[in-house]
């Protein structure tokens, strides 16, 4: 397989998995919807989560500001989840957050997203020279309008670096 093979297979298989089970967050800050994170949706059963980065998550829990994510087609708005529970690490460099979401909030972004399930997740810790694929919704690409949220994917294709420590 040539690498222009590998990297066809990789943008016609894998990207639209992850793309489709990647979910943005959104945040109303000053009276106007701004990117917060984004975040893999999970499925256990019957049972819905977020994988994020917390990244602060904590604080704006706290805060009381309202979070939303994806998009309701239906509705045409993105999801509240003022209800979900919100579970962070924030120490050690270990920034990782969980989101519990309703079942309803689940299944109504399960319209749109098509959640991860942990037969898809090998349990193993694999620190081999793969690649990883991750997708984020940049905030600059962001476009809100009367009737719609327009919020584009950005994906990247990366690998553990080998290489010295980096500079201070």
């Amino acid at each position: 397989m040539t690498s222009q093979d590998f990297i066809t297979k990789v943008r016609d298989k894998v990207l639209p998995r992850i793309v489709n089970a990647t979910v943005p967050f959104y945040a109303v800050q000053n009276d106007e919807i701004v990117r917060d994170r984004s975040g893999v949706l999970l499925r256990v059963a019957d049972e819905y989560f977020i994988l994020t980065a917390s990244h602060c998550l904590q604080e704006i829990v706290k805060a009381n500001i309202y979070l939303y994510v994806g998009w309701d087609k239906n509705e045409k708005v993105p999801i509240p989840i003022h209800e979900a529970r919100f579970h962070t690490t924030e120490e050690d460099s270990r920034d990782v957050a969980v989101v519990r979401l309703t079942t309803e909030v689940g299944r109504t972004l399960s319209d749109t997203y098509s959640p991860i399930s942990l037969h898809e997740i090998k349990p193993e810790r694999d620190r081999s020279r793969g690649l990883f694929l991750v997708v984020g919704y940049p905030q600059a690409w962001l476009r809100v309008f009367p009737d719609k949220v327009e919020s584009n994917p950005l994906p990247f294709l990366s690998r553990f670096y080998d290489g010295s420590p980096r500079p201070t």
